[in-house]
């Protein structure tokens, strides 16, 4: 079952909120699609996370993807899929930014919903 996670829309330099998975799948595909609306373009990173989204202390230990960095350009979309690591949160942050982007992540196997 493929389970769309929270969409999430970020404007100007900004970390968005971490998007929580399911992650008691052994082998997860995450997917992330990235589309801008703003004027310049922008610059952005996909993080990821092992913390408990949900636990007392939040999240405090996560990993920028290197190879994720890319610049958006106005009205274009980028679409990354992360197959086989154990992930409990997914966020985008934006370094550079004159207008907004929108996330909308999905999680192919989910045992959630079904």
């Amino acid at each position: 079952m493929k389970l769309n996670l929270a969409p999430v829309v970020i404007t100007g330099v900004a970390n968005g909120p971490w998007i929580p998975t399911d992650s008691r799948l052994a082998s997860p595909t995450i997917g992330v699609n990235v589309t801008g609306v703003v004027a310049a373009g922008a610059t952005y990173s996909i993080q990821t996370t092992q913390d408990d989204p949900y636990g007392a202390a939040g999240i405090v230990n996560f990993n920028a993807s290197p190879t994720l960095s890319p610049v958006l350009a106005p009205t274009a979309n980028g679409q990354y899929t992360l197959v086989n690591q154990f992930i409990t949160a997914v966020r985008v942050v934006t370094t550079v930014s004159a207008g907004s982007i929108f996330v909308n992540a999905w999680q192919s196997d989910s045992t959630l919903g079904g």
